[in-house]
């Protein structure tokens, strides 16, 4: 009978219990009434017989029964499979290791060449400098958007139409970054740089202009080129951000192949993580099965002592009952000696647990 009980601590087989005890019941019968027949013809003499020629037939039908039950074991630990299930562990623990080795082979391999781009801590600066130009376009939205109210818009068209000339004006210092990138020459730099400020200055001046106006409006004087300063140095700041951090060509390549090597490598530690529980795995069940063969290997010994036990009982109440029923008074010398044992071929090739003989 094939059980699957490796996740109960005690083995324990019903069928084979109610076998033993119907088997037990028919043995006692058989044996009651081998005693009476033999009582009645005043069988075993006194003398020249011994005990196993007497109680040939009880000790037959008991070793029997323990080979069934032997038999109902072997099927329910189905040797042959969990051999077979040690070999193929094996193997697929010695392919999936294979493939657990190529892939940590492969995450090396990507991770040499993400170091070998040595750009992860300047990206990570990139993170941080994106978040800082974010909150300096808002700031520059809203700065504006005080500008376009003079023409009579509430504040929320206002800030609608400050994000386009915002974006605008970023986009005009990355480009006025990027150039200054490419030019070699000190003096070109200096003048380029230079003409990009009075560019920038001059639509400042405009803008602070109408932002002045409309706080005049308002009752608040404030003089126009304090706004000028203000969004020069939100420009300048952004430049330099740019200047400093932006990417040039070679380097959004190389960005590129950097989040494909880094997505390359979680990919392939992932699939070892998952390869290792799948060993894990397998070694567990495996292992259950060990401990299952063990519960078994009790459980079998126990029956069988269980067996041998009821034999002997069974051996006395057959000498008992024909003693009784004799009229000769004739205490035979065989009742006298040993019972013997039963013999039974208790062969179990057991699971070897951990490559040892348990």
């Amino acid at each position: 009978m094939k059980n699957n009980l490796s996740d109960l601590k005690i083995f324990y087989n019903e069928k084979i219990e109610q076998m033993i005890a119907d088997e037990v019941n028919e043995i006692n019968i058989i044996a009651k009434n081998l005693a009476t027949n033999y009582a009645e013809r005043q069988f075993p003499p006194a003398t020249g017989v011994k005990i196993n020629m007497i109680i040939e037939e009880i000790k037959a039908r008991y070793e029997k029964l323990g080979i069934k039950v032997c038999k109902e074991l072997q099927s329910a630990v189905n040797q042959p499979e969990v051999a077979t299930d040690r070999l193929k562990v094996d193997a697929e623990i010695k392919k999936t290791s294979n493939s657990i080795n190529e892939l940590e082979n492969k995450a090396n391999q990507a991770e040499k060449e993400q170091q070998n781009l040595k750009i992860e801590g300047h990206y990570q600066t990139l993170k941080e400098v994106r978040i800082k130009n974010i909150l300096f376009f808002g700031a520059e939205v809203l700065f504006t958007s005080l500008s376009f109210q003079f023409f009579g818009e509430n504040l929320l068209i206002s800030i609608l139409i400050a994000i386009p000339f915002t974006l605008a004006v970023s986009e005009y210092a990355h480009l006025v970054a990027m150039q200054y990138k490419k030019i070699s020459n000190a003096i070109k730099r200096r003048l380029f740089l230079l003409a990009s400020i009075l560019f920038a200055s001059l639509v400042f001046f405009g803008l602070s202009y109408f932002r002045s106006q409309a706080l005049g409006k308002e009752g608040v004087s404030v003089s126009t080129l304090f706004f000028v300063l203000i969004n020069l140095f939100i420009f300048l700041v952004s430049a330099f951000l740019n200047y400093k951090y932006s990417l040039t060509k070679e380097e959004k390549i190389n960005y590129h192949i950097y989040k494909k090597l880094k997505k390359e490598r979680e990919k392939y530690n992932t699939k070892a993580e998952l390869l290792r529980q799948h060993i894990s795995d397998m070694d567990t069940q495996l292992q259950d099965k060990g401990v299952l063969t063990l519960h078994i290997d009790d459980f079998a010994k126990t029956s069988l002592k269980e067996i041998q036990k009821n034999y002997e009982e069974t051996v006395g109440k057959f000498k008992s009952t024909n003693l009784l029923l004799r009229t000769d008074n004739v205490i035979p010398e065989s009742f006298s000696e040993l019972t013997p044992k039963l013999e039974i071929d208790y062969n179990f090739d057991f699971y070897k647990f951990n490559n040892k003989e348990e």
